[in-house]
């Protein structure tokens, strides 16, 4: 194999990569598995939910937060950033959109960051 060869095939690794962890990821969060989303992303991980205004930092409080926040709703997920952490591929920048709300948590955290 050339160099070209093996750029072309560690990039193909990388997709196929980079598509099983969004599985992973929206599996986990459509189920409600928050463990399993947790382990997902990245130690220095940034989740923002602009529909209530609020980001949290950190793969230990997102899914704290998002346990309560998406209770009752249905979602959408965008990634905006993927990354290399521990030799495994992790979610640095998830953003959940609700595409349907019929109430949403009495839990308004109201510090950000």
């Amino acid at each position: 194999m050339t160099d070209d060869d093996h750029a072309l095939l560690q990039c193909l690794l990388d997709i196929e990569g980079v598509k099983r962890l969004e599985a992973r990821c929206f599996r986990a969060i459509g189920t409600r598995k928050w463990d399993e989303f947790g382990q997902v992303l990245a130690r220095d991980a940034i989740l923002e939910v602009p529909e209530v205004d609020r980001i949290r930092r950190g793969r230990d409080p997102i899914p704290e937060f998002v346990t309560g926040a998406l209770s009752g709703g249905q979602t959408g997920h965008h990634v905006e950033r993927y990354g290399r952490e521990d030799g495994r591929w992790r979610i640095g920048n998830p953003r959940l959109d609700r595409i349907r709300v019929d109430a949403l948590s009495d839990e308004r955290p109201d510090v950000r960051g």
